[in-house]
């Protein structure tokens, strides 16, 4: 049976892609900082 799913979508779901999902969640956690960035001190450092 064919499946349902193209080929580049079947290649980015495989289940030992936890890495690939890793990073993603990294750069939504980052987009996230940067419409509310952590208060920082006099130097410029997150506190």
């Amino acid at each position: 049976m064919r499946n349902k799913y193209s080929n580049k979508e079947v290649r980015n779901n495989t289940t030992d892609d936890g890495e690939r999902r890793q990073r993603i969640h990294e750069h939504q956690d980052n987009k996230r900082e940067k419409k509310n960035p952590p208060a920082r001190n006099m130097n410029g450092n997150p506190i």
